[in-house]
């Protein structure tokens, strides 16, 4: 709608770290919308031809960057599970993340899980168990009700066992990683 004619970011490498997605959006603000891209930090004209070869390496400067953090993210990852260690995302159920990012148990969640693992070996379903969660008015993790496959996910978790599990794949490499956890058991294995 020709509302305004320039983009202004804090730093180009806001706009996007793949250097063909930004190449291509700047030259489509520029050729279909009549809008330039200018940076807050950066002094640069996206509108002159120089502009565009500066613009064009930063973006491959910043696609290069991610890739980097990418790795070095999942190389972490990697050799903290092969430790032992809680390798990321939100803690499960019965457990909350400490300083160093381990996990360490909530009692009273902890106890929600012992009595889904006991609810299991007494024979009750799946369903059974959501439905007695939630008539009692246990609230999972997140605050929201119990599905058959939600109890699953606690029942197949070997967390609650004391070992870790993930399984990584990054740039055509697999790597599968069970250990024995740092972090305490809720249930016997």
């Amino acid at each position: 709608e020709k509302r305004f004619s320039v983009l202004l970011v804090w730093k180009f490498d806001r706009l996007a770290r793949s250097l063909p997605f930004a190449v291509t959006t700047v030259n489509e603000l520029r050729t279909a919308h009549g809008v330039v891209l200018r940076s807050v930090t950066e002094p640069i004209d996206t509108a002159t031809p120089m502009g565009e070869v500066v613009f064009a390496i930063l973006a491959g400067m910043a696609g290069q960057e991610r890739q980097a953090i990418t790795e070095r993210t999942w190389g972490g990852r990697k050799t903290k599970a092969a430790q032992g260690g809680f390798a990321g995302g939100e803690a499960p159920l019965g457990y909350t993340r400490d300083k160093e990012g381990g996990l360490v148990p909530v009692e009273a969640e902890a106890e929600t899980v012992r009595r889904i693992f006991a609810m299991r070996d007494a024979g009750l379903t799946l369903r059974a168990i959501a439905a007695r969660l939630n008539d009692e008015g246990v609230a999972t993790k997140r605050g929201g009700k119990w599905y058959a496959a939600t109890v699953r996910y606690i029942l197949d978790n070997p967390k609650y066992a004391g070992r870790v599990e993930y399984l990584f794949q990054w740039g055509g490499e697999r790597l599968h990683v069970n250990e024995q956890g740092r972090h305490p058991a809720l249930i016997a294995s």
